[in-house]
């Protein structure tokens, strides 16, 4: 992620009240409530630890669960629940997981 990328994100939650983190547009029906702001945050992808052995992992909020689904299922592993529209949604939902 670059700093131009991170200022904006700074600047943005600073002037703003209500915000809408938004990673890959796939739940807009479900949630979008009336006067908020959306802050994109498909920018900030990436697995940042993986641990097989232990069942672990940390994913930055924009990344895909399709990704996270492909690299747990390399290790015969997968999510323990089925997230709704698995084959487009991003991990703002579940900042972290684990």
């Amino acid at each position: 992620m670059d700093n131009g990328y991170l200022n904006h994100l700074v600047e943005t939650i600073q002037s703003k009240t209500k915000l809408l983190a938004r990673g890959g547009r796939t739940k807009t029906g479900i949630s979008n409530p009336p006067d908020t702001d959306t802050l994109d945050i498909s920018p900030i992808t990436g697995i940042r630890e993986y641990n097989p052995s232990e069942y672990t992992f940390r994913a930055l909020a924009g990344t895909h669960l399709k990704v996270i689904d492909h690299m747990l299922a390399e290790n015969s592993q997968f999510l323990p629940f089925d997230p709704p529209f698995m084959n487009q949604s991003s991990n703002s939902r579940w900042n972290n997981c684990r």
